[in-house]
């Protein structure tokens, strides 16, 4: 005689049988002719929690058939084509919550996919930073600083720095010829 593959929905455990055995609800298979109960899955738009249910997709996620959050391990046990929920486009989460989503303020800065996607050199929450470095530009790109942005830190403590130094200069000048030299050179460079 000859096999019939079973359905999708059901699976048969051992060669032979006569009957397929039914996933519970709402647990399917990916394919006909599954041979385990663990090819029973959830279904597309929902992911299997911790405790074996099946549960909504998260707003924010979009949850392929099967998707389990085991898989959401860093861990090199899980198979690299394993489902799980993933982050849509405009949405961010963090591994070590996988399940709160965060809506980005700009939907570039949060490409989608695993969790604590970053549009380049973003970071953070929602991507809302950028690396060290690098600035948020008008479009909303994070953009390397140029030289003179570096130093702009100098621009305002170099005169901050001169400041102390003309009041010591004035309070150890004794004569006024000197005191007033001195003026003269350091407001010069109090603006440089």
């Amino acid at each position: 005689s000859s096999c019939t593959l079973c359905g999708l929905g059901t699976y048969v455990s051992t060669t032979g049988s006569t009957g397929c055995i039914a996933c519970s609800a709402p647990l399917s298979t990916a394919q006909v002719g599954s041979t385990a109960s663990t090819s029973c899955i959830c279904p597309d738009g929902t992911y299997r929690d911790d405790s074996g249910q099946c549960r909504s997709c998260p707003t924010g996620m979009t949850c392929a058939a099967g998707s389990t959050l085991e898989h959401f391990s860093r861990s090199s046990s899980v198979p690299i084509n394993a489902a799980y929920p993933q982050v849509a486009r405009g949405y961010y989460t963090t591994f070590q919550d996988p399940l709160s989503v965060y809506e980005c303020l700009d939907s570039a800065w949060c490409p989608g996919g695993p969790p604590e996607a970053c549009a380049e050199s973003a970071i953070g929450i929602a991507c809302g930073n950028c690396l060290e470095g690098y600035f948020r530009d008008v479009s909303g790109k994070c953009s390397e600083c140029s030289s003179v942005m570096r130093t702009r830190g100098l621009v305002v403590a170099l005169p901050t720095l001169a400041i102390p130094v003309i009041f010591w200069m004035a309070l150890n000048t004794a004569d006024a010829t000197t005191w007033y030299r001195a003026v003269n050179v350091a407001g010069p460079l109090a603006y440089i």
